[in-house]
């Protein structure tokens, strides 16, 4: 797949500093929204954490790890490979820049001068024991002045005037569509996409075989499977500009969780010693409409009425 081509070990040494001091450039991954850029990526660079050499376990999402986990790996980062999961639309320009505040204890040395406090993330990723990736996500859902920020951390591979690891990647990710003041989504602009231009820009696709090969090897409910075997050409991927403008659409990531809501539901109608198709149906309808909307939904309900109920 893309991802592992993007992804593979000696693309991955390549991202890295090679020397003391080197600088290496960061990696864009963009496609159209919910084709799955952001588990993807996940789940090659947790892959690439065994490759090298890390038990499953070492293997963290720092952002989503509680504060005791947290303060662990940041007191021994050598012994983790770390994935820093930063949802830049989430973020300020202070987030890259760092907060001022005046050091008391620093006052004879330098205290003419306002020091800075980075957040834990930036800590990390700057510390030289560090090995992993720094992955920005939602990039092009990101405030044009947190934009300018970052370009010192793509280009310069610096966040608070202190270089990143030399064992730490720059990965990004972001949505491939025009500009959009009302949604927040921003273009990929030229002067962004310049400053991947050396670690590379990939365009992520998904075709509906690639995605039902997936499907079968991941346990995705097989009614879903069955209704995009049938018809892929209109049952995949229909997007927001394929469908009316108060419909949703049935994106890879939309069918993910769909299926997690069909197994969750079976099993509570299971527990309440019912367990009738019809009711299966009408949930099967419910989470339908209210994920992938009214047209496909209908769609897929008129599918499942073909098929034998056992």
């Amino acid at each position: 797949s893309i991802l592992r081509r993007a992804y593979g070990s000696e693309e991955f040494e390549s991202m890295r500093g090679e020397e003391k001091g080197s600088s290496k450039g960061a990696t864009l991954i963009y496609g159209k929204p919910g084709i799955g850029k952001s588990a993807g990526v996940k789940k090659v660079l947790k892959e690439i954490g065994q490759r090298e050499g890390f038990d499953e376990d070492k293997i963290v999402n720092f952002m989503a790890l509680d504060i005791n986990a947290q303060n662990e790996v940041l007191a021994n980062p050598k012994d983790y490979f770390v994935l820093i999961d930063v949802r830049v639309a989430n973020f300020e320009a202070t987030d890259f820049m760092g907060i001022p505040y005046f050091d008391k204890a620093q006052e004879e040395v330098d205290g003419k001068y306002l020091r800075t406090k980075k957040y834990k993330w930036a800590y990390l990723a700057t510390h030289p024991d560090t090995r992993g990736f720094v992955f920005f996500d939602e990039i092009t859902q990101a405030l044009p002045e947190v934009v300018n920020a970052m370009y010192a951390v793509i280009l310069e591979r610096y966040i608070f005037d202190q270089k990143i690891s030399d064992g730490v990647a720059i990965v990004a990710a972001g949505n491939l569509e025009a500009h959009d003041p009302t949604s927040g989504n921003m273009s990929l602009t030229k002067a962004l996409t310049r400053r991947f231009a050396s670690g590379g820009v990939y365009s992520l696709h998904v075709t509906a075989e690639e995605w039902l090969e997936f499907a079968r090897n991941n346990h995705i409910h097989p009614t879903i499977i069955a209704f995009i075997e049938s018809d892929k050409k209109n049952s995949f991927y229909k997007t927001a500009d394929d469908v009316g403008a108060n419909d949703r659409f049935a994106d890879p990531d939309t069918l993910v969780a769909m299926s997690k809501l069909f197994y969750n539901v079976e099993q509570r109608i299971r527990n309440s010693g019912t367990n009738r198709y019809i009711d299966v149906i009408r949930e099967y309808d419910r989470i339908a409409r209210s994920t992938a909307g009214e047209g496909w939904a209908s769609n897929f309900i008129k599918f499942l009425s073909t098929m034998d109920p056992k």
